[in-house]
């Protein structure tokens, strides 16, 4: 991506041809730190590397990829809401990427966009940390994106969850991660999003509460 110079965070960033660009797309995307802090790594490390984020709406998703691949990108992240669909638009996935059926990260391998799932591993890893049985657990997810699947890949890995709840608007999306919970061996179940009591009976039920959704984005106090 030469003579590229995008304004992030108050800070100018500059690629030319002998750096290596990468980039996170999604709507929103303003409020990532990703930019911020992957920038600030490279200057650290003294590596002549370039963050920046690009705002992509659903329906520029695939031709935002083909560009990315016709300036040869290193790599880049995936955000809200293109998760599930980036697997359409790589040329490979990774097994991880594969059983979520969602693709957080992409990896130019010699021309080759490499769909991987890192959201696994960067969402269990602080539950792991303060949770070590999860015997007998009951756990409520909140949404029913590309982040609610890898968490169901992550939680599939521990034995004797009883129950995990699941809410969402889009029944259509909720039915599909229920499915996928289900197959990968987890008692997935629907709760009506406006059945407020039920809710609040599941959430005080629950030892853990997973937020999955865009709520919090932009500060907001309360689902």
């Amino acid at each position: 991506m030469s003579n590229v110079n995008v304004d992030v965070s108050n800070q100018q960033v500059a690629a030319d041809k002998s750096s290596k660009t990468f980039c996170i797309i999604g709507d929103p995307v303003e409020h990532s730190l990703s930019p911020l802090m992957h920038n600030a790594a490279f200057k650290y490390l003294n590596f002549n590397y370039s963050y920046i984020a690009f705002k992509v709406k659903v329906n520029e998703l695939k031709e935002s990829v083909e560009s990315l691949h016709d300036i040869n990108i290193a790599g880049f992240n995936v955000t809200i809401p293109h998760k599930v669909d980036m697997t359409n638009y790589v040329d490979r996935l990774s097994d991880e990427a594969t059983l979520a059926g969602a693709v957080n990260t992409v990896k130019n391998e010699d021309g080759i966009f490499v769909g991987y799932n890192t959201d696994i591993y960067g969402l269990m890893a602080p539950i792991e940390e303060r949770i070590s049985n999860f015997v007998g657990m009951e756990i409520l997810i909140l949404g029913a994106g590309g982040s609610s699947r890898a968490a169901l890949v992550g939680l599939s890995k521990k034995k004797g969850i009883k129950t995990i709840f699941m809410v969402n608007r889009d029944q259509q999306k909720l039915s599909q991660v229920i499915e996928l919970g289900n197959s990968l061996g987890l008692n997935c179940i629907p709760m009506d999003y406006l059945d407020q009591k039920k809710l609040s009976q599941i959430s005080s039920q629950s030892k853990l509460i997973i937020n999955t959704t865009s709520v919090g984005l932009k500060n907001e106090t309360s689902l």
